[in-house]
């Protein structure tokens, strides 16, 4: 038995309605949506009593996102996170016209660490955008 590839990426999100807006303004699409409850998700998220609202999206290249609304066991976001804290830390996506999207996000209210900025091997521009509920993106273009 070996993995054969990455399924997706959960997001837990405090509010999946605009957090599915959030993600396709991004250029996602949504594949799935559903609410699960019962002795299945129970025993899968190993929370007792789960109601878990959830849409699953995709990128154009196919990669997949699937946020998650725990309305049953709802947790809040702690703040920014830290780029060096343990565990997952971020998203990266590759896009073209970084600076664009940049400038858009910031006119909705989200805010980048920084202005995106070209590597020193002169390859890639790269910004780190705090999104909903602060998850990190780390937008890519490929120059």
């Amino acid at each position: 038995m070996s993995v054969r590839g990455v399924r997706h990426t959960g997001i837990v999100v405090t509010r999946l309605a605009p957090a599915v807006r959030f993600w396709t303004s991004l250029g996602f699409k949504v594949k799935s949506r559903a609410v699960e409850t019962g002795r299945f998700i129970d025993g899968v998220v190993g929370l007792q009593g789960a109601k878990v609202s959830w849409a699953k999206l995709t990128a154009p290249d196919g990669a997949m996102v699937e946020l998650l609304e725990y309305h049953s066991h709802p947790a809040r976001p702690r703040g920014r996170r830290p780029a060096n804290r343990v565990g997952v830390h971020h998203v990266a996506m590759t896009v073209r016209g970084v600076d664009a999207l940049v400038r858009r996000l910031t006119r909705k209210g989200f805010k980048p660490n920084a202005a995106p900025a070209v590597s020193p091997d002169g390859k890639v521009k790269v910004v780190y955008v705090h999104g909903p509920d602060e998850l990190v993106l780390e937008l890519v273009e490929v120059l």
